[in-house]
């Protein structure tokens, strides 16, 4: 009885816990009828959110950067916890509206934090810091999050076209405006980073192909984009050749993880302020950053090329002959050949018909320079310079120094070649101080000797070297121009104080024309030369695999790859030391292939010059 008692006493418990735990079972597959279906998706993400954190963890070194990643890592995380709770007890369309909208910003705030924390791990973006399957891990988040934010989307889409008849709060249209706009500025920047982007032509560099403010559309899928801050690269489905136009990032500009973090999201601000923010436009001097670049492919892989007098030689083995490349070039150098029409939307004509006539003669008279008896012609305005200066000294001194010595004293000496260290005479663009402060001291023997050692000092021409030849039969006109110059000086001088035989008039139009002269040359050389010649490059070497050589087509208005950011003094024959010395922006350097992003493949805008370039 007492078992049978038990028994009974017993049963209402079993039949009470079977009936809770019906219900419980109940409420769970009721919950995970949502868990299944939104919920299982964002666990996967904050599974994998949490693995990144805490494998990047591994190299945090204590610092504000390190502090901000923890944060926005632990918001996410955050973020993705409340959202799968909410999502699987609570759902709502409008809640799964609200989730999809975070998913996209938070996926995007997400990957900048992983950027940040990358520039902390290593400076050069080359040398990523980061182990393998941590970039596996961002790339699953971030493709699937993609997955997510589609089907939600597509989803989002059908219930809104049943109800868009319904009024929306205000608030809530404020919030569709905001998300729709955030939306697309996340959208467009995946877009220009892996399919195309369109750029506004900021300079005259590619005329008459492209004009300022042309809208040219460029192809990177087919380049083969990277993910930024990741090993990550799609395969190139086409190969760079001579003569194509492409978009890079200016190589000449320190690239370090921090710079390309703040480019990354320098694009983003600068599309969410509909471009009136942009973070990234000034170097460290403050100088406006000429970057990106359009330029065109000149050098391939295995060439060395030169360039003399707008002529392009290429060699594709060292121990060969220079030849001319003609193919896919498009230099441009006569502008003021093209139509009137097509003139009229030019800005700046970097040449006209006169002055090609003055580099063409200057070409010519170079090209046709005998040096040794040039060498024996300046030797011989040595000469006579000393004779002249011998009589000055000796005799009017004085006068000389008392006819000169309002220029003297006006004279800036930091404008001398002297000041410089460098000989009287050397650098060009103090040519005319150097005249008014060597005449003055010509008494000093020291100072005399240098200026005219300098003006007859030989250089070798060298061997089958036509780049060589060619600079110091340059050299020795410049030295053969002032040293006839200063001999008609010193006699006009003598003239001037003592009487001579020479004719006023003569000496006057002598200087006129020795002047003209030099006036010509130095505009030939200074404002010219840099953008119509190229040593042999790369020095004693090929460009290497996977490497290019871009210009401008506009050769007389484009700072390319043939030149610096900054000019700076530049000896004209390289190591020759008593050679002429001017301002030179050469400073010639390839692109790695990596940096070029895309090929131009079509002009948008404006509208009447829509059309492949």
């Amino acid at each position: 009885m007492a078992q049978a008692g038990d028994k009974n006493s017993i049963d209402p418990v079993i039949s009470s816990f079977s009936a809770c735990k019906k219900q419980g079972i109940s409420h769970i597959l009721e919950i995970m009828q949502n868990f299944n279906k939104y919920s299982r998706l964002l666990a996967v993400s904050t599974i994998l959110y949490f693995l990144i954190q805490v494998l990047f963890s591994w190299k945090m070194d204590p610092s504000s950067k390190a502090t901000v990643y923890v944060l926005i890592s632990a918001l996410v995380l955050s973020g993705n916890i409340f959202f799968f709770f909410y999502l699987s007890r609570n759902f709502s369309y409008r809640l799964l509206r609200i989730y999809n909208s975070y998913l996209l910003f938070s996926t995007f705030i997400f990957y900048m934090s992983y950027c940040m924390k990358a520039s902390m791990i290593s400076t050069d973006p080359e040398v990523l810091g980061a182990p393998f399957l941590l970039e596996l891990l961002l790339l699953a988040v971030l493709l699937f999050n993609a997955y997510q934010i589609f089907i939600y989307s597509r989803e989002l889409k059908k219930i809104e076209k049943a109800s868009e008849k319904k009024k929306k709060h205000p608030v809530v249209e404020v919030f569709s405006w905001i998300d729709a706009l955030l939306s697309a500025v996340i959208f467009v920047l995946v877009i220009n980073i892996f399919l195309f982007q369109i750029y506004s032509i900021p300079s005259e560099s590619m005329y008459p192909v492209f004009l300022i403010k042309d809208r040219p559309v460029v192809d990177k899928i087919t380049r083969g984009p990277s993910l930024p801050f990741t090993r990550f690269r799609i395969p190139a489905l086409k190969k760079i050749e001579r003569g194509d136009i492409v978009t890079f990032r200016n190589p000449k500009y320190e690239k370090t993880v921090e710079s390309e973090l703040k480019h990354l999201f320098s694009q983003f601000l600068y599309m969410v302020t509909f471009t009136g923010v942009n973070l990234d436009r000034y170097d460290e001097f403050g100088n406006e950053k000429a970057d990106p670049l359009v330029k065109r492919v000149v050098g391939v892989e295995g060439e060395q090329l030169q360039i003399i007098n707008d002529v392009i030689y290429v060699r594709r083995d060292l121990n060969s002959d220079f030849e001319v490349l003609e193919e896919n070039i498009h230099s441009e150098t006569d502008l003021y050949e093209l139509p009137d029409e097509t003139l009229e939307k030019l800005r700046y004509l970097p040449i006209d018909k006169t002055m090609r006539d003055v580099l063409t003669k200057w070409d010519d008279k170079i090209a046709g320079l005998n040096i040794i008896e040039t060498e024996r012609q300046i030797r011989e305005y040595a000469s006579q310079a000393d004779v002249i200066r011998s009589r000055l000294v000796q005799d009017h001194l004085d006068a000389v120094k008392g006819g000169l010595r309002g220029q003297y004293n006006g004279l800036n000496t930091a404008a001398l070649s002297v000041s410089r260290d460098f000989h009287p005479f050397q650098k060009v663009e103090y040519l005319r101080e150097d005249q008014i402060h060597f005449l003055y001291n010509m008494d000093d023997s020291v100072l005399w000797m240098e200026g005219w050692g300098f003006l007859t000092k030989d250089i070798d021409p060298g061997r089958n070297d036509m780049f060589r030849e060619i600079s110091v039969k340059t050299d020795l006109m410049y030295k053969s121009l002032v040293s006839r110059w200063m001999v008609i000086n010193l006699e006009y001088l003598e003239f001037l104080i003592n009487g001579s035989d020479n004719d006023l008039t003569t000496l006057q139009d002598s200087i006129a024309e020795q002047e003209e002269a030099l006036g010509e040359f130095m505009k030939y050389l200074i404002r010219y030369y840099d953008f119509r010649n190229l040593p042999p490059f790369p020095e004693n070497a090929l460009i290497q695999k996977d490497h290019y050589f871009l210009m401008g087509d506009n050769r007389y208005n484009s700072v390319d790859l043939r030149h610096g950011l900054h000019s700076e003094d530049r000896f004209f024959i390289k190591e020759e030391e008593s050679s002429l010395v001017y301002r030179s922006l050469l400073h010639p350097i390839t692109i790695d292939e990596s940096g070029i992003e895309g090929f131009v493949i079509f002009r948008l805008f404006p509208v009447h010059r829509i059309g492949i370039p």
